[in-house]
């Protein structure tokens, strides 16, 4: 009977996830022929987005009418005005169409001159094939027959995007070699952060003899999961730098895990999924070496200041000042009768208070937000300086979204210098004390003041001695042509 039962659960699974896709597709296929015609009114004429800066300075949009967030619809918005291909643009745009194929875009680099003759041939002998890739890579095999055939110049925006956002903001920030390392921030081959994580999870997991648990590997769909989706350790990794403690990593794991398979988690998969998650901060440790103590060491820098009634500061490397802080309530739960029902339920409601020593909301959100808010303003920083360095060298403003940028192809070379001058700038060598340590010890004094001191000296102790140099790295390590693989 037990059989039958589970045989039907994972029918039922599986029918609701083929309903949930052909619902999924119809959606994106009403988008899509939405943005289409709308892109067909406005064809021609120049389109402008407001932006709204967050209290991290984050930049966010104010108008969707042609959506630059979904996956192939911004690729539909060109330059207001086509320009002439270089020889360089041209050798971006094809750069960027072979981006998914590794075999094919390793034949078209070693072409000896790249003449557009060269190219041309190159291109009509050598197509990737269309039907598993992004309608973007459809839209450029589309301009570069365009392009060859009747023009030579182009409106169609290349994208870039940077690998591993995040651990390369922390590595930056803790100085991390390792860290450093995978994230593509020193010479070297390229590396993938998550699959190192997906290796070294597996050796981790051996070592620890599977934490003594009763499972079997070989058919286990949780270890699987864990040493096999690069998903799996992308929001792992990133949600523990955001400080997300044991309970919040395993259900996401959960719900990969029914998402991936279509079946319901056993009890033995979520009990691999728990212990591991328990123990992530020592695999953090044995991964990167001493990245979870200067984690922790921000952390208790933060509580220092928080406990003196004082908001969290930090400055950015364009000069800004950000400040924020939350107010104290308590959770207050209240019962009650709903005679609709028939039955007695409850509702929830926070109000403010000015006892210090009672239990409040205030200390947690603070631990919650403090490093997503350090990540992300940091972020958004970085991404400023492109902007103005770009507008300075080019007068053109930079179409962009978060840690992504879009632009016309014989720009692309412009774009990777300035990348290059702001990671090997010396400021970027100590982050985390002049724009953390430096602005919270001025708001503090005496006892608190000296054991900022000393975190800020155990801090620099931890991190590692390297440079960046102009001379060996490579921003295409780090910011890569949409699709690279």
């Amino acid at each position: 009977m037990c059989k039958v039962l589970h045989s039907e659960s994972h029918a039922n699974a599986a029918k609701n996830k083929s309903r949930h896709d052909l619902v999924k597709k119809r959606s994106m296929r009403q988008l899509l022929l939405t943005s289409i015609e709308i892109g067909g009114l406005y064809k021609n004429y120049p389109l402008y987005y407001e932006t709204l800066l967050n209290f991290r300075l984050r930049m966010y949009l104010l108008q969707y009418l042609m959506s630059r967030t979904s996956g192939y619809l911004k690729n539909i918005l060109e330059e207001s005005k086509s320009r002439t291909l270089t020889q360089k643009g041209m050798t971006h745009m094809l750069e960027t169409y072979y981006s998914p194929n590794p075999l094919l875009l390793k034949g078209f680099n070693n072409l000896i001159s790249k003449s557009n003759k060269e190219m041309f041939q190159y291109f009509q002998e050598n197509k990737i094939n269309l039907e598993k890739e992004p309608l973007y890579f459809e839209l450029l095999e589309l301009e570069l027959n365009d392009v060859f055939c009747n023009k030579q110049e182009t409106s169609l925006q290349l994208e870039i995007d940077q690998v591993g956002s995040g651990p390369t903001l922390v590595a930056l920030l803790t100085q991390n070699k390792v860290l450093t390392e995978k994230c593509n921030l020193l010479e070297g081959k390229f590396h993938c952060v998550y699959k190192y994580l997906l290796h070294e999870t597996k050796q981790y997991l051996q070592e620890n003899n599977y934490f003594d648990l009763d499972i079997d590997i070989h058919n286990s769909k949780a270890f699987e999961l864990l040493t096999q989706d690069r998903k799996a350790q992308k929001y792992a990794l990133m949600c523990y730098f955001y400080n997300e403690k044991h309970r919040g990593r395993t259900l996401r794991w959960k719900e990969q895990f029914e998402e991936k398979f279509g079946t319901t988690v056993t009890s033995n998969d979520y009990e691999l999924f728990s212990k591991f998650s328990i123990n992530y901060s020592k695999f953090m440790e044995k991964c990167f070496p001493n990245l979870t103590t200067q984690l922790d060491i921000l952390n208790e820098a933060m509580t220092i200041v928080i406990k003196q009634d004082l908001p969290i500061k930090f400055s950015t490397l364009d000069g800004c000042i950000l400040s924020w802080d939350f107010e104290k309530t308590i959770e207050i739960k209240r019962n009650y009768f709903n005679p609709a029902s028939g039955s007695h339920t409850q509702y929830k409601y926070r109000i403010l208070i000015t006892d210090s020593t009672s239990k409040n909301s205030r200390t947690k959100k603070h631990q919650t937000s403090f490093r997503p808010n350090f990540i992300h303003a940091l972020d958004a920083t970085i991404m400023r300086i492109f902007l103005q360095n770009f507008y300075k060298t080019t007068k053109k403003r930079l179409n962009h979204l978060h840690d992504c940028v879009m632009l016309h192809p014989n720009d692309v070379d412009i774009f990777y210098n300035i990348v290059s001058d702001v990671y090997c700038d010396p400021r970027m060598k100590t982050l985390a004390v002049d724009l953390f340590f430096f602005r919270i010890k001025k708001d503090v004094v005496g006892e608190p003041l000296s054991k900022i001191e000393k975190l800020k000296k155990k801090f620099c102790e931890n991190m590692d001695l390297f440079e960046l140099s102009v001379d060996t790295f490579d921003p295409k390590k780090c910011y890569r042509f949409e699709g690279a693989k």
